[in-house]
């Protein structure tokens, strides 16, 4: 990789969904309140997260009511091309305790580009060591 390309493998990594609440309280992200606004229709506050340099990370929306997280927005690369990404999160599942989006719509500058679903997120799963053993052939 790149000197550029390992740069924004560590931007993602920072804002990672699970990561970033995960490790809110530690020293790795700021969270600034960036006022009100609307996402789909609905009432949301806004939140920046930026890294220990003050760089922003990721612009996150939370509804108003709930403050369940709605979208997490920033400047990112997809498989579409370079721009603003918003990927938006539905279908919260209780697993182990913690209310997981099973479901993320990605959006490049205001346009669809792709989705993920999950339909199984394990937490700390025992995996067998077979899955590391080499093929016999």
């Amino acid at each position: 990789m790149t000197e550029d390309e390992l740069v924004d493998e560590n931007k993602d990594d920072m804002r990672n969904t699970v990561r970033i609440f995960q490790q809110s309280d530690g020293s790795d992200y700021q969270a600034v309140f960036d006022g009100t606004g609307e996402v789909d229709g609905a009432p949301v506050e806004f939140v920046v997260l930026t890294n220990k340099a003050g760089e922003n990370i990721c612009r996150m929306a939370f509804n108003s009511s709930t403050h369940k997280l709605v979208s997490k927005s920033y400047w990112g690369k997809s498989a579409t091309g370079e721009g603003n990404i918003m990927e938006k999160f539905d279908k919260f599942t209780q697993v182990d305790g913690l209310l997981l989006p099973f479901k993320t719509t990605r959006e490049l500058d205001g346009k669809k580009c792709d989705f993920t679903e999950m339909t199984e997120y394990m937490i700390n799963a025992q995996i067998s060591p077979d899955n590391f053993a080499k093929p016999s052939n």
